[in-house]
Order: C-alpha cells, then sequence, then structure tokens
C-alpha cells in the first residue's frame, strides 16, 4: 500500500489510501483512512497532498514527500550533511517526489539532491507553519 496524507476540510491531517474521484472534479480528492476496521472517506485539499517516503526522522515521525503541487514534510537538519556546501544543521528543507528521465524518488527541496535514510536519521520533521528563512 502507498500511504498518503492530506488535509480536510476541518484543517485535520487524514492517512491512508488517495484516490480522484473522475465525476467530482471540485471535492474529487478523497483519502480513505482506516480507524479500526472501519474505512472513512475524508474529502481532501489537493495543496496538502504528501505520499509517505517509507523512511522516519530521529524521533520515528513518518516523512512525507511533496507530490502533484502538495505539501512535502518540512525538516530541520540537526546534524552537519555531505560535505560543507549541501545541508547544515539547523537549516530547513523540504522533502519532495521527483520522477523524471533522470531519476525517481525524494529529494531535498533546496538542492535536488537525493533523500537517504541516512539523511532521515539526522533529521527532525518540524511543524507545518515554521516559516523557512533560507527560500
Amino acid at each position: 500500500m502507498i500511504k498518503f496524507r492530506g488535509k480536510d476540510k476541518r484543517g485535520i491531517w487524514r492517512y491512508g489510501y488517495y484516490v480522484v474521484l473522475p465525476y467530482d472534479k471540485s471535492e474529487g480528492h478523497v483519502i480513505y483512512e482506516k480507524r479500526k476496521g472501519i474505512v472513512f472517506p475524508y474529502h481532501i485539499d489537493p495543496s496538502t497532498l504528501g505520499i509517505f517516503t517509507g523512511l522516519t526522522d530521529r524521533n520515528d515521525i513518518e516523512i512525507y514527500g511533496k507530490v502533484e503541487g502538495g505539501r512535502g514534510s518540512k525538516i530541520m537538519f540537526t546534524r552537519k550533511q555531505g560535505y560543507g556546501w549541501t545541508h547544515v544543521r539547523g537549516q530547513i528543507d523540504e522533502i519532495v517526489f521527483v520522477s523524471n528521465r533522470n531519476y525517481c524518488g525524494f529529494v531535498c527541496l533546496k538542492y535536488q539532491n537525493p533523500f537517504t535514510a541516512k539523511k532521515a536519521e539526522e533529521c527532525e520533521v518540524i511543524t507545518e507553519e515554521v516559516k523557512d528563512e533560507n527560500n
């Protein structure tokens, strides 16, 4: 199963299967969330859509990638990355999903470098409301 997340009309994050209903373009973005064996449909705002990377941060919080104009997890690096020219401690970035002829996977938005399990262990997800002064 590919796991997605999106905010419903009340601003609550919903997690589960993502479906676009072809007969309802305005309200057709739905996440089916399963709780206690029952599946609930929630209409979501497509600008909040994210896809689970399969990775968690150092606090075991799931990291989501931005997809189709949605919103990826905002992360803050907790240790220095790379060779001095990439992410440094305290830097904020966003995870995005990229699919083109050269690469298919998750990348850090700022430098477009692959987002790996090692990087996930060296960052933490921060709240969506944090302003990114680096952009």
